[in-house]
């Protein structure tokens, strides 16, 4: 964003603005496949063990019966819908302020 202001005389001021989005027009993933087990399975562990860095997950992954990893699982944009997984293109706001 950038902006200037203009003195006008007396308490006049005109300011303008302009601010651009994705000013360098890049396709970036913004969301990721968030589900990991394919399959619906899930892992159970003991939360105040995982966060005392206690638990081993991949050890987990490997014991837990019909367990699979899904291929999607921390993909870019890999989603149902095409295109919410991705930054919006390049925008642009004016702005123009009279302020007195």
């Amino acid at each position: 964003m950038a902006q200037h202001e203009f003195k006008m005389g007396g308490r006049y001021r005109l300011e303008i603005s302009i601010n651009i989005l994705n000013l360098f027009n890049q396709r970036v993933a913004t969301n990721y496949w968030a589900t990991e087990s394919a399959n619906g399975k899930y892992i159970n562990f003991d939360e105040p063990a995982f966060y005392a860095h206690q638990v081993d997950v991949a050890a987990l992954k490997t014991t837990t019966p019909g367990w699979a990893a899904d291929p999607r699982f921390m993909v870019e944009g890999a989603s149902i819908a095409p295109a919410p997984g991705f930054q919006m293109p390049r925008q642009a706001r004016l702005g123009v302020k009279l302020l007195f």
